[in-house]
């Protein structure tokens, strides 16, 4: 990236809370709640930021070069993607029935994205920090035991999720 636009850093915190050890109740085994939130971000392609010349081999014994097929953006910044998680998980009956619900929510910023441009230019395409996305959904695991005897013991696990993906804005020109 530039040299104004390539530094970012990757912080992140997580918690979580086990309030099954404050209850003194046989029937629950787990009950836990958390949190998590991370940061992280991405740099363009090599190749992106400044115009440069690739080798395409060599004709006759000379060595030929040739200009890349997309336009350098020198004003590209970094991608930043933050997340956050928030979940409870609870276990019951000596561990025979449980679940695990989490929400999830994720925010993308500046987006390096090729696009195409006009052949008039010279170029096929750029790349640019496309604007933002929004990724967040919902996941529940529900799990069970029914049938444990002696060396059998058969798990069930169904699993439910909804996700959407939204596109909160779009930079100029695009």
């Amino acid at each position: 990236l530039p040299k104004d636009n390539n530094v970012y850093w990757y912080p992140s915190v997580s918690a979580s809370w086990l309030f099954s050890q404050l209850l003194n109740v046989d029937w629950l085994q787990l009950g836990k709640l958390r949190l998590g939130y991370a940061q992280v971000g991405n740099d363009a392609p090599w190749g992106s930021t400044k115009d440069t010349y690739g080798y395409t081999g060599n004709f006759g014994g000379t060595a030929m070069f040739s200009s890349p097929n997309d336009k350098a953006n020198e004003n590209l910044k970094p991608e930043i993607s933050s997340s956050l998680e928030a979940g409870i998980e609870m276990t019951f009956f000596q561990k025979r029935l449980g679940f695990d619900l989490a929400y999830y929510k994720n925010n993308t910023v500046n987006q390096i994205m090729p696009v195409a441009v006009s052949f008039a230019t010279g170029y096929s395409g750029k790349y640019v920090n496309a604007g933002e996305v929004q990724n967040q959904g919902v996941e529940l695991n529900v799990y069970g035991t029914p049938v444990k005897s002696g060396d059998f013991k058969w798990d069930v696990v169904l699993n439910w999720a909804r996700n959407r993906n939204e596109v909160i804005k779009l930079d100029s020109g695009l």
